[in-house]
């Protein structure tokens, strides 16, 4: 049971934190889809039974005789576990587990330091499928996850839609991940329900037809219903507003569990993860998360929350697939110098 506790927070990482980059302005005709420099050679998605294997940390090489040894900095070991660092690919499916990818996120955790940053990869990225994909590209980021999964992709199998997504990740970025978790929307409002619901403060009126989203200044105990409306809300100041948005509901999902009253309810909430997630996370994995998150917990630590700068994606209407066929869409384009930004906030502190 103390485990679950800090299980649910980790399972519905993916759909909360929500948000990625502004959109930007002034539609511009198309330029060649950049590539990252030195992409990894991706393995498709039917051909491994998980996007990527946990690499160890390679060892220093031995010093030649003769020279002059250079200092060395001890590395910490893990506080949790024997795995040193884990990258884990988050979606929140809209409206069901094989629909579109809704939101992306890409999670690096470090074991030693600890340190967990949460980077949002638009779902409009303009990206080309994987080497051996049965689908014409380009197509939108989150296309690509609904591409793999069994409804679009004859005896794909249930984890296609991830897999898919994480091998057309790495194949555009060059970042390989080692688990992925997917959680629907239903996953969300079932599990808020089975809470009872979490407190929530709206410092400001908001009004959203598109969400469905109205609500006035003041205290909240939100129903799922309500949390999905105010997690897709992004009418008022666009998505980095959402992501400040998806950051209060996260404080309450927090808050909620931390009441022991809550533990009464753990059957109630088992039951209602049944058939709202797909991962490949391991028991010892989410072991080593309960460790970790209850520690950086203890000691006051939060994720960093990245969403990609304005300045590094242009706007534009373009021609994209959707399945076989060609349409105009509003997509992200981008660079060598997103990859770059992007590779440097997983690796480093902000």
């Amino acid at each position: 049971m103390q485990r679950l506790r800090w299980f649910l927070p980790v399972l519905f990482l993916g759909w909360l934190i929500g948000g990625c980059g502004r959109n930007a302005s002034n539609p511009a005709s198309r330029t060649p889809l950049a590539r990252a420099t030195s992409p990894a050679t991706p393995t498709f998605f039917y051909q491994a039974t998980q996007p990527g294997p946990i690499l160890p940390t390679p060892t220093a090489a031995p010093t030649q005789e003769g020279a002059t040894p250079q200092p060395t900095t001890a590395t910490p070991s893990p506080l949790c576990g024997s795995v040193e660092e884990m990258t884990i690919l988050a979606v929140g499916a809209y409206p069901r587990l094989y629909g579109l990818a809704d939101a992306v996120r890409i999670v690096k955790v470090d074991f030693r330091t600890p340190r967990v940053v949460v980077v949002a990869l638009p779902r409009d990225l303009r990206v080309d499928l994987p080497w051996g994909a049965p689908f014409p590209s380009p197509v939108k980021l989150a296309s690509a996850y609904l591409l793999g999964t069994p409804v679009f992709l004859k005896n794909a199998p249930e984890d296609g839609g991830a897999r898919m997504l994480a091998a057309t990740i790495e194949y555009n970025f060059g970042i390989r991940v080692d688990r992925y978790l997917v959680v629907s929307k239903d996953g969300v409002a079932e599990f808020v329900n089975a809470l009872g619901g979490i407190p929530v403060d709206i410092p400001y009126p908001l009004y959203d037809p598109a969400s469905r989203a109205r609500f006035e200044p003041g205290h909240y105990v939100l129903d799922g219903n309500d949390v999905i409306r105010l997690a897709r809300s992004r009418r008022q100041g666009g998505d980095l507003a959402r992501i400040e948005r998806q950051t209060w509901i996260l404080q309450g999902l927090l808050k909620r569990l931390s009441d022991p009253k809550t533990l009464l309810r753990l059957p109630q909430i088992v039951q209602a993860l049944q058939g709202t997630f797909i991962t490949n996370l391991r028991p010892s994995d989410l072991d080593n998360l309960f460790c970790l998150l209850a520690y950086m917990l203890q000691k006051g630590l939060t994720p960093n929350f990245v969403s990609p700068p304005e300045d590094l994606l242009r706007g534009m209407k373009d021609y994209i697939y959707l399945r076989d066929q060609i349409v105009v869409a509003y997509v992200f384009d981008w660079d060598d110098t997103f990859v770059a930004w992007l590779h440097r906030v997983l690796e480093e502190e902000r």
